[in-house]
Order: C-alpha cells, then structure tokens, then sequence
C-alpha cells in the first residue's frame, strides 16, 4: 500500500557570514533560518527568543475596535455575556480564554458548546433560543459563527447584539453582527493571518485588557491559546509562533491543574509540555470528550475551577474516552482500508472518499487524517445518514487548500466549512457524483498530481554517530514544530534493524533498535506502522528527532518517517543462497548477537 517516495536533500542556501555567527556557526539552524526568510541576526532573535513585545497589535484585526467597544459597554452595565464555542480542542479552549479573563474582569458570563451528536458544529438554533432564555444581551462566539447567517440573524433581530470571532473559511456575505473578528479578512502574509480560533480569543481579549490598563489579565490565559492553536493544527509562523512560544513557556513554568491531572490519568511522565505532548497527549484527550460527549463541564477542567477530585474524576474520564475514541476511530480506518482494497481505484483519485451508514461521526476527522498520512492526498470519510445525506470530515495534506475546493461545490451542500487542512461538509446523496467531480478538478487545480511520487525534503544527511543529545538540543531552538514551521527530517543511509518491540494495544505502533555498518545505533519509534512493511535487510532512513520520557528515563529516538531498501549488488547475492550481509564484527560479543539475529532462519556465519 506504500506509496512511492522520491527523497530529495535540500540545495545549500547562501548563509550572510552576520546570521551563521549569531548562531554559533551552526550550519543546519542558519540555513533552516534563510529558508524561511530569516537572514539577519535580529530576525532570527524575534524568531528564537519570544518576547510579548514583539505580538502585533491587535486591533490590526477587522472590526476589533467595535467588538472591544461593545465589550466595554457590557462590562460597564453588568450586562450578561454569553459565549458560545465549538466543541473540539480549539473551541474548548477559545471558550476558556473568554470565560477565565472575562470573569476577572468581573463580568456576568454564561458559555455553552454545541453537542455534537445533537447539534454538529455552528450555531443550531434550537439550542440558540434555550441559550439566550438564560438572559442573555450580548454573544460571543469563538472558533465559529463567521459562515452563521441565519442563527446570528435570528439572535440579533431578538435584541442580543454579536460578537463574532472566528478563524475559518468566508461565506460569500458575512452575518450581520456588531463586529466580524476573523483574520481571514486579512491578507496570508499578515502577522495575524492564520491565527486559530482561541488565538483569536485571545486578541479580543488581548485588546480588551489594553483598554482597561488590566493587560496581565489576558496574559495570564496565553498558555490555553497556545494549546488550541497547536492542537488546531494553524500555522506555526508569525504571531501564531509567538504565541505558541509564549504560551508553552508560561505552561511549563506554571502547569495548569489539568496538564497534571491528564499527565496522572495517562501515566504520563514528561517533565516538558511541547508541541508534541499537546499533539499526542492532551489534545487528543479533549478532543474525545468533544466528539463523543458533552464538552461543556470540560471548561471547568480547562480554567481548574474544580476542586482537586473533580479534576481527578475528570482526567480519568477523559483517558476512558480516549480509549474509546481510537478503538472506534481504528474501527472506521481499518473498514476503510478495505473498501480500498476491494476498490483500488479508489486511492488513484486525487482525494480519498469513503462511506459507510454505520461509521461512528465522531471519529470521521481522525480516520481521514490516518488516511491522508498514508496515501499522500486528501482524505474525506463521511457517514451515510438515514436521511439521505452523507455527512463527514475532510483532511489534506501540504500543499492543497480542501475548504477552497470544498467551497467550490458550495451549491450542492447543505452545511460546510473549515481552513485549508481540516474540514467538514454534508450533502445529499443524489448531489455527492456531481460533487466529486468539481472536487477532484478543484485538487487537481491547485497542482496536486495523483500519480506522480511524493516528494520528501531532507534537511541533512546524518551518521547515526551524529545523533546526539547535543545536537537534536541545537535544533530544538527552531521548536515549536508544526505546519509551516516543520520539524526537520534527516537521512541515515545503510541500516537495518537488530531489536524489534511493538508498542500500544494492537501493535500499531513499533520501537526499533537500528544499526549502522560502523556499529553505531539508536532507538526509532514508527507510529502507526505496517508490520508487514517493517525492512528485512539494509535500508536507508528518513526521520525527525525527539525525547522519550518514560519512567523518568530520557532517551534520544529517531521519530521513522519513511525508508528505502538498499539494493545490494547481484555478485554479493549470487555466492551465498541469503538475502543479507550483516556485519557483527564490532559488536561485544559478535557470535553472540549474530546467533540471535539469524535465529529461525537459515544462515552462514563467517568467523574472524
């Protein structure tokens, strides 16, 4: 099912003699610098070293000095305001941000998150109108609401005045709200551009907390902006990396109640929060509460307003959902993987699209993100409803914007919307081979080539000599990783494996030992991996770095990205009937491991 891969090792750049001092003479983080338009030694101080300082003003955003205005007003007259968010990890946490620094600033503040196996994303105005029954005169939305016509009518024509902040896709016309918070209104390059939906929040209240002189306030609430930015999956660049920056630094200076109780719970050990603990540890977590339970009574959680044994209770929880969500997510993956099996054809369309009416809707995102990962184009995996309509979760790969081709088929919808990674959409039945088509032309479109072989770019080629706790510390200096700042990957050419150990419940994941010709080694985890791809014989690695925290004990492991077999010459393999030279002369005790290596199959040892 491995899909061809071409390698190719990135052209040297020009390093100004000024920037390749200020690091040290550090080749590899001066060109990863230039790469990204980073050429002076001040830039790449903004770039290394976050400061609160740098953060662009955020009344840049569009209508941010009407929603602060109006804001101000409501905190003046007591007014109470309501929030209403979305229940994946960046809505959770943009509610979080509102209600914690809203509450500080003393107002009266009620908050719900739509269910999703009642009311789906956006704004339903069933819940809308019990919503704005508790007394409600001004809304808030975050991480929704800018594609909401009519529910944002419907509670504006009832005397409740709208704040939207939001981050995804643009409607053709915008709901009339008092103000539009959305940084799409703003061109790509701009520093508030790609914001997600609680950094976002974090702005408003940012520029609210200016106003009032109070701006620790908002401060103090960077570190839940920064969780959902990075579990969102936004742009690591500009002021979403500052914040992101900021925002783990303030987390592992000060933990959050719910980082600990989570880290319990999960058995987890890590003495770091980064990019990577959000991204396998605690967002997948939260996000398993959102979509298949109620996410509400998780805010609570988030800001730490309950007591130790509710956080306790909680976190636990938390891990049973978890749980859940991936033996239900591995269950429509591996449906999937055999609807492509008995329809190839299937993966050689520009986007992945599978269907089943008993798939669990919660779990659709996860298993098209699997997907994507595994065959290198977009993925959509919908439910068939009883009503005709299927509905589901896209997920892209770098390079194709999905909601701008989802968009293009807008007429034929009956709900979308999303950002260029993720998305969601429904239809009706009789709409989806129309659909498809505008889809794929739309993919194909933006440059995406079905047939040609992805293409993996490689920072450097390393010995396994080379892998050190000095070195991955250097390059840990361009963290946080994540899109548009992507961890770098390396090559190590001839290795092959000598300790095999399958990790998690199903063995869906493997942790290696590798070896080189000269006799060095190193740890290699591969996520989600192929047992019956794992290399027999001498092959050439791709991978990133990282930190195995376990048990207290801190290991250095090569994180598997791809592989190419290794072709031995045919005079090698025409002497001897083996697939394989392997080479134990430097090991301790040669006879030894060689013995163990060639158990159970047949061999020829040659002995020095």
């Amino acid at each position: 099912m491995r899909r061809e891969t071409i390698w190719q090792l990135r052209q040297p750049v020009d390093i100004p003699p000024a920037l390749l001092e200020f690091t040290g003479q550090d080749r590899v983080i001066a060109g990863y610098l230039v790469q990204r338009g980073i050429t002076t030694p001040e830039e790449a101080d903004r770039y290394l070293n976050p400061d609160p300082k740098n953060l662009t003003n955020p009344f840049e955003l569009p209508e941010m000095d009407f929603a602060v205005e109006r804001l101000l007003k409501a905190l003046s007259s007591r007014e109470k305001i309501g929030i209403w968010g979305d229940f994946d990890m960046d809505g959770q946490t943009a509610t979080s941000v509102l209600v914690e620094c809203l509450t500080k600033l003393d107002a009266d503040v009620e908050y719900y998150l739509p269910i999703r196996n009642r009311e789906s994303h956006g704004i339903a105005i069933p819940a809308l109108e019990m919503f704005l029954k508790k007394g409600i005169q001004l809304m808030v939305t975050c991480d929704t609401g800018i594609s909401e016509v009519a529910s944002i009518r419907y509670a504006m024509e009832r005397g409740v005045d709208v704040i939207i902040t939001d981050h995804h896709a643009l409607p053709d016309a915008l709901p009339e709200a008092v103000a539009r918070v959305n940084p799409r209104r703003l061109s790509q390059d701009h520093p508030l551009g790609s914001l997600s939906g609680s950094a976002v929040a974090f702005e408003l209240m940012l520029a609210l907390c200016r106003q009032l002189e109070r701006e620790a306030i908002a401060f103090e609430s960077i570190d839940l902006a920064a969780v959902g930015l990075i579990a969102d999956m936004a742009p690591l660049k500009l002021d979403g990396r500052l914040i992101a920056q900021l925002g783990l630094q303030q987390l592992n200076n000060r933990p959050r109640k719910f980082v600990n109780a989570i880290f319990t719970a999960s058995g987890n050990k890590n003495s770091t929060i980064d990019e990577q603990t959000i991204g396998y540890t605690i967002a997948p977590r939260l996000n398993a509460a959102g979509r298949l339970k109620d996410a509400n009574p998780f805010v609570g959680f988030l800001t730490g307003r309950l007591s130790d044994t509710e956080m306790e209770a909680m976190a636990n929880e938390l891990e049973a959902l978890n749980a859940n969500r991936k033996w239900l997510s591995n269950q429509v993956y591996q449906s999937a993987i055999g609807q492509i099996e008995r329809q190839p054809q299937i993966v050689e369309e520009p986007v992945i699209l599978v269907s089943h009416p008993t798939w669990e809707g919660g779990v659709l995102g996860l298993a098209a993100g699997h997907l994507a990962k595994e065959f290198h184009r977009p993925a959509i995996v919908m439910r068939e409803m009883p009503d005709g309509r299927y509905a589901g979760s896209a997920r892209s790969v770098e390079g194709i914007d999905i909601i701008r081709a989802i968009n293009a088929g807008a007429s034929l919808l009956t709900t979308h919307g999303g950002h260029p990674m993720a998305a969601g959409l429904s239809l009706r039945a009789e709409n989806l081979p129309e659909f498809k088509h505008i889809l794929f032309r739309h993919v194909l479109d933006q440059g995406f080539d079905p047939e040609a072989p992805a293409v993996i770019e490689l920072d450097e080629e390393l010995s396994l000599a080379q892998i050190t706790p000095e070195f991955h510390y250097s390059i840990r200096k361009l963290a946080p990783f994540g899109i548009e700042n992507p961890p770098l990957l390396f090559c190590s050419r001839r290795v092959y494996i000598t300790g095999t150990k399958p990790l998690g419940r199903t063995r869906e994941h493997f942790q290696f030992t590798i070896e080189d010709e000269q006799g060095n080694s190193t740890q290699a985890v591969w996520w989600n991996a192929s047992e019956s791809e794992i290399p027999a014989g001498w092959f050439d690695l791709a991978y990133s770095l990282s930190v195995n925290e376990y048990k207290g004990k801190i290991t250095l492991q090569a994180v598997w990205t791809d592989f190419h077999m290794v072709e031995e010459p045919e005079e090698q393999t025409a002497q001897i009937s083996t697939e394989r030279f392997i080479d134990f002369r430097a090991h301790l005790d040669p006879m030894a491991d060689a013995l163990l290596a060639c158990r159970g199959t047949d061999y020829l040892v040659y002995q020095e």
